[in-house]
Protein backbone atom coordinates (compact mmCIF):
# COMPACT_ATOMS: atom_id res chain seq x y z
CA UNK A 1 0.00 0.00 0.00
CA UNK A 2 2.97 2.32 0.67
CA UNK A 3 4.12 1.69 -3.02
CA UNK A 4 1.01 2.43 -4.21
CA UNK A 5 0.71 5.34 -2.53
CA UNK A 6 4.56 6.77 -3.17
CA UNK A 7 2.70 6.15 -6.86
CA UNK A 8 0.33 7.93 -6.44
CA UNK A 9 1.96 10.94 -4.93
CA UNK A 10 5.02 11.01 -7.94
CA UNK A 11 2.21 10.69 -10.29
CA UNK A 12 0.19 13.90 -9.21
CA UNK A 13 3.33 16.02 -9.05
CA UNK A 14 4.06 15.19 -12.87
CA UNK A 15 0.25 15.56 -13.62
CA UNK A 16 1.22 19.25 -11.63
CA UNK A 17 4.22 20.00 -13.51
CA UNK A 18 2.63 19.52 -16.94
CA UNK A 19 -0.70 21.32 -16.49
CA UNK A 20 1.61 24.22 -14.85
CA UNK A 21 3.98 24.11 -18.13
CA UNK A 22 1.14 24.04 -20.73
CA UNK A 23 -0.58 26.93 -18.80
CA UNK A 24 2.58 29.22 -19.17
CA UNK A 25 2.96 28.70 -23.07
CA UNK A 26 6.32 27.98 -22.96
CA UNK A 27 5.64 23.83 -24.82
CA UNK A 28 7.87 24.36 -28.06
CA UNK A 29 6.16 21.88 -29.52
CA UNK A 30 2.96 24.31 -29.69
CA UNK A 31 4.17 26.47 -32.37
CA UNK A 32 4.18 25.17 -35.58
CA UNK A 33 6.79 27.78 -38.00
CA UNK A 34 5.31 26.20 -41.22
CA UNK A 35 1.78 27.02 -40.57
CA UNK A 36 2.75 30.60 -39.43
CA UNK A 37 4.76 30.94 -42.29
CA UNK A 38 2.14 29.97 -44.76
CA UNK A 39 -0.21 32.71 -42.56
CA UNK A 40 2.33 35.44 -43.17
CA UNK A 41 2.54 34.65 -46.99
CA UNK A 42 -1.26 34.90 -47.05
CA UNK A 43 -1.77 38.25 -45.17
CA UNK A 44 1.56 39.85 -46.07
CA UNK A 45 -0.51 42.41 -48.74
CA UNK A 46 -3.39 42.16 -47.53
CA UNK A 47 -5.13 42.54 -44.07
CA UNK A 48 -7.35 39.71 -42.02
CA UNK A 49 -10.60 40.53 -40.93
CA UNK A 50 -10.23 38.55 -38.02
CA UNK A 51 -8.07 41.10 -36.37
CA UNK A 52 -8.12 44.75 -35.50
CA UNK A 53 -5.98 46.92 -38.01
CA UNK A 54 -3.38 49.72 -36.97
CA UNK A 55 -1.62 52.14 -39.38
CA UNK A 56 1.95 50.99 -38.17
CA UNK A 57 0.84 47.42 -38.24
CA UNK A 58 3.83 45.57 -38.13
CA UNK A 59 3.66 44.03 -34.63
CA UNK A 60 -0.04 43.33 -35.11
CA UNK A 61 0.88 40.86 -37.81
CA UNK A 62 3.54 39.24 -36.42
CA UNK A 63 1.44 38.64 -33.43
CA UNK A 64 -0.97 37.05 -36.23
CA UNK A 65 1.78 34.69 -37.30
CA UNK A 66 2.57 33.51 -34.25
CA UNK A 67 -1.21 32.85 -33.26
CA UNK A 68 -1.74 31.39 -36.57
CA UNK A 69 1.56 29.41 -35.65
CA UNK A 70 0.01 27.41 -32.51
CA UNK A 71 0.04 30.25 -29.71
CA UNK A 72 -2.77 31.04 -27.77
CA UNK A 73 -4.22 34.31 -26.78
CA UNK A 74 -4.36 34.97 -23.09
CA UNK A 75 -5.33 37.74 -20.59
CA UNK A 76 -1.80 39.79 -21.43
CA UNK A 77 -1.21 38.60 -25.41
CA UNK A 78 -4.52 39.52 -27.41
CA UNK A 79 -5.73 40.90 -29.75
CA UNK A 80 -9.97 41.65 -31.02
CA UNK A 81 -11.48 43.46 -33.61
CA UNK A 82 -11.43 46.66 -31.79
CA UNK A 83 -8.46 46.91 -29.78
CA UNK A 84 -5.20 45.00 -28.71
CA UNK A 85 -2.88 44.78 -25.91
CA UNK A 86 0.63 46.54 -26.21
CA UNK A 87 1.96 43.19 -25.66
CA UNK A 88 0.37 42.18 -29.33
CA UNK A 89 0.72 44.93 -30.78
CA UNK A 90 3.58 47.39 -29.94
CA UNK A 91 7.01 46.40 -31.03
CA UNK A 92 8.85 47.14 -28.37
CA UNK A 93 6.94 45.51 -25.95
CA UNK A 94 6.11 42.50 -27.81
CA UNK A 95 9.84 41.76 -28.01
CA UNK A 96 9.93 41.67 -24.48
CA UNK A 97 7.02 39.44 -24.00
CA UNK A 98 8.00 37.16 -26.52
CA UNK A 99 11.64 36.38 -24.39
CA UNK A 100 9.95 36.93 -21.32
CA UNK A 101 7.71 33.97 -22.04
CA UNK A 102 10.47 32.18 -23.63
CA UNK A 103 7.90 31.37 -26.92
CA UNK A 104 11.51 32.60 -28.29
CA UNK A 105 14.99 33.35 -27.90
CA UNK A 106 17.53 36.26 -28.80
CA UNK A 107 19.61 34.50 -31.53
CA UNK A 108 21.97 37.05 -33.14
CA UNK A 109 22.06 41.01 -33.08
CA UNK A 110 23.33 42.71 -36.26
CA UNK A 111 24.02 46.69 -36.41
CA UNK A 112 25.91 48.20 -39.57
CA UNK A 113 28.84 49.65 -37.59
CA UNK A 114 29.97 48.24 -34.60
CA UNK A 115 31.39 45.01 -33.39
CA UNK A 116 28.19 43.40 -35.00
CA UNK A 117 28.13 43.11 -38.75
CA UNK A 118 24.67 43.87 -40.97
CA UNK A 119 23.07 41.09 -41.68
CA UNK A 120 23.76 39.26 -45.31
CA UNK A 121 21.14 37.96 -48.14
CA UNK A 122 21.51 34.73 -46.08
CA UNK A 123 21.65 33.75 -42.38
CA UNK A 124 21.36 30.41 -40.49
CA UNK A 125 18.19 31.91 -38.88
CA UNK A 126 14.82 29.46 -39.11
CA UNK A 127 11.98 30.03 -41.07
CA UNK A 128 9.30 31.11 -38.26
CA UNK A 129 12.04 33.74 -36.72
CA UNK A 130 11.43 37.34 -35.87
CA UNK A 131 13.41 40.02 -36.77
CA UNK A 132 13.19 43.13 -34.59
CA UNK A 133 14.73 46.52 -35.50
CA UNK A 134 16.08 49.65 -33.20
CA UNK A 135 15.64 52.10 -35.89
CA UNK A 136 17.71 54.66 -34.26
CA UNK A 137 20.04 52.09 -32.09
CA UNK A 138 18.26 54.00 -29.09
CA UNK A 139 17.79 50.15 -27.44
CA UNK A 140 14.27 50.61 -27.98
CA UNK A 141 12.11 48.28 -30.67
CA UNK A 142 10.33 50.30 -33.61
CA UNK A 143 9.54 47.75 -35.98
CA UNK A 144 8.92 43.75 -36.14
CA UNK A 145 9.09 41.27 -38.87
CA UNK A 146 8.60 37.37 -40.05
CA UNK A 147 10.75 35.37 -41.42
CA UNK A 148 8.70 33.11 -44.06
CA UNK A 149 11.65 31.30 -45.89
CA UNK A 150 15.09 30.59 -45.06
CA UNK A 151 17.70 28.02 -46.74
CA UNK A 152 18.11 26.78 -50.67
CA UNK A 153 15.91 27.94 -52.60
CA UNK A 154 15.25 24.94 -55.06
CA UNK A 155 14.13 26.82 -58.11
CA UNK A 156 17.28 28.92 -58.50
CA UNK A 157 20.06 26.62 -56.21
CA UNK A 158 20.08 30.26 -53.71
CA UNK A 159 20.54 30.10 -50.22
CA UNK A 160 18.27 33.18 -49.24
CA UNK A 161 16.45 34.59 -45.99
CA UNK A 162 12.73 35.97 -46.95
CA UNK A 163 10.79 38.12 -44.81
CA UNK A 164 6.78 39.17 -44.64
CA UNK A 165 6.01 42.20 -42.81
CA UNK A 166 3.33 44.91 -42.43
CA UNK A 167 3.83 49.06 -42.69
CA UNK A 168 5.04 49.02 -45.24
CA UNK A 169 3.51 45.68 -46.74
CA UNK A 170 5.61 42.90 -48.12
CA UNK A 171 5.77 39.12 -49.20
CA UNK A 172 8.84 37.54 -49.11
CA UNK A 173 11.05 40.07 -49.64
CA UNK A 174 15.70 39.60 -49.16
CA UNK A 175 16.06 40.02 -45.72
CA UNK A 176 18.38 42.83 -46.03
CA UNK A 177 16.95 46.06 -45.75
CA UNK A 178 19.78 48.75 -45.95
CA UNK A 179 18.54 49.22 -49.22
CA UNK A 180 15.46 50.18 -48.28
CA UNK A 181 17.04 52.15 -45.29
CA UNK A 182 18.60 54.25 -48.09
CA UNK A 183 15.96 55.09 -49.59
CA UNK A 184 13.97 55.95 -46.24
CA UNK A 185 16.81 58.11 -45.56
CA UNK A 186 16.86 60.08 -48.93
CA UNK A 187 13.47 60.99 -48.34
CA UNK A 188 13.33 62.39 -45.02
CA UNK A 189 17.22 63.56 -44.18
CA UNK A 190 17.44 60.70 -41.71
CA UNK A 191 20.42 58.25 -41.37
CA UNK A 192 18.57 54.78 -40.19
CA UNK A 193 20.98 52.59 -42.76
CA UNK A 194 23.94 53.33 -40.25
CA UNK A 195 22.15 53.40 -37.30
CA UNK A 196 19.86 50.75 -37.41
CA UNK A 197 20.33 47.46 -35.31
CA UNK A 198 18.58 44.11 -36.12
CA UNK A 199 17.43 41.85 -33.46
CA UNK A 200 16.76 38.11 -34.46
CA UNK A 201 14.57 35.96 -32.43
CA UNK A 202 14.32 32.37 -32.77
CA UNK A 203 10.44 31.32 -31.98
CA UNK A 204 9.91 27.65 -30.72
Amino acid sequence: EYNVYKKRIYLNVICALLVSVLASGTVASAYNKNNAAKYAQEYALKYNTRYISYSSDCTNFVSQCLENGGYKQNNTWCCGLASSTKEWSVADTNYHYILQKKWGKLYKRYSKNGKYSAPNSYITVDTGSLVYYDWDGDGKINHASFMSFSGQNKSTGMYQSLICQHTTNRKNVTWNLQSYLKDYDKKHNSNRASKCVYYVVDVG
